[in-house]
């Protein structure tokens, strides 16, 4: 996903939420023991996000949400009755004209906790009220909103009243 973003001018920074700065520290830290340097580029970070956990995959600071089928080509699911969701009536967008492209978000800050819980004041990141550690790089606990992105291209802000979890499988994820 970094090389991928590179070409749409995204920056180091862009990766780390500034409400959790402990996460860009951790990366710099984590990077200068392993490299003696300091995250000074796209490339830095994605040796960082490659090598920083070991089962294969990266976690990012963000939530991607976009459903997909699970099938051959992993086409996009606009309905959300088929993937472990909350149900949302009008779905992921698939297409630009899609009613969902206003009202589901596409990215948000991630805010998550393991295994399957609906106590948001237990879930890990978001722009967070107390310190906390997930145990991963996601940092901070008690969030009081998070930001959230659209596929239309407006970003809003939503409080702790409005977020509710999303998504659930070995984390349970909310927006």
């Amino acid at each position: 996903m970094i090389p991928a973003l590179q070409d749409y001018g995204l920056i180091v920074a862009m990766f780390f939420c500034p409400a959790r700065p402990s996460e860009f520290q951790e990366a710099q830290s984590w990077l200068q023991k392993n490299r003696k340097r300091s995250i000074n580029n796209n490339d830095d970070l994605r040796y960082y996000y490659e090598q920083r956990w070991t089962f294969g995959f990266a976690i990012m600071q963000h939530s991607w949400w976009v459903p997909r089928s699970g099938q051959p080509g992993f086409r996009v699911m606009p309905s959300t009755m088929q993937v472990n969701t909350n149900s949302m009536t009008e779905g992921w967008p698939t297409r630009l004209e899609d009613p969902g492209t206003s009202v589901s978000p596409i990215i948000t800050d991630t805010l998550y906790h393991d295994g399957f819980i609906t106590n948001l004041s237990l879930a890990w990141g978001g722009h967070p009220t107390k310190k906390a550690d997930s145990g991963f790089q996601i940092q901070g606990g008690e969030a009081e909103s998070i930001s959230r992105g659209y596929a239309d291209g407006h970003a809003d802000l939503a409080r702790r009243a409005k977020i509710v979890w999303r998504h659930f499988g070995n984390w349970t994820s909310f927006y």
